[in-house]
């Protein structure tokens, strides 16, 4: 009997110093998640715009992470195309920045059917959702995420403010993030 008593008493522990472990092990990995959320993110800038003759909206967050030298951001907005809208959104990107990634959903689509860039002649880009379709897109929803960064040919110490521009319909409205110095 006593072998036995000794055997279940080394399970019961082994057990215990098992889930111990495992227990710290996992509380650990969850502490560490806080170290990347937010991180370096220095502004928000809210933006919404709506143009009801033609059922069209676009509304979303600028998210800035601006350092010494430098100002990264991502964009993140929900748009909606009226069934009666004929030219979809134009998004106008600065001179200053350089689109490093763009995901967009409209109309559940993957393809860059419906989302083209266009590289303005005097610097900046368009990004137009809906906009060059062969046939008038017919409305639609989704979303729009961009990943902007500083150019490396401009120094920040030269810059006041960014002014991004959004068009549909009727409506021309400038969206300003000031940068601080």
């Amino acid at each position: 009997m006593n072998g036995l008593h000794l055997k279940i008493a080394l399970t019961i522990c082994t057990i215990i110093i098992l889930a111990t472990v495992l227990f710290h092990v996992e509380f650990d990995k969850n502490d560490n998640h806080e170290e990347c959320v937010n991180n370096g993110l220095t502004s928000l800038f809210k933006f919404d715009v709506d143009c009801p003759e033609v059922g069209t909206s676009i509304g979303g967050t600028f998210f800035v992470m601006q350092s010494e030298h430098s100002v990264k951001m991502k964009m993140a907005a929900d748009l909606i195309v009226g069934e009666m809208d004929e030219r979809g959104v134009e998004f106008f990107v600065p001179a200053e920045l350089d689109i490093v990634s763009i995901l967009c959903s409209y109309k559940g689509v993957i393809s860059s059917e419906y989302i083209h860039v266009w590289e303005y002649p005097t610097g900046g880009n368009y990004v137009r959702i809906a906009r060059e379709h062969p046939s008038q897109s017919g409305g639609g929803q989704g979303m729009l995420i961009m990943e902007l960064q500083l150019s490396k040919s401009v120094k920040l110490s030269n810059i006041d403010s960014l002014t991004f521009n959004v068009e549909f319909g009727s409506v021309s409205e400038d969206v300003t993030i000031p940068m601080s110095h």
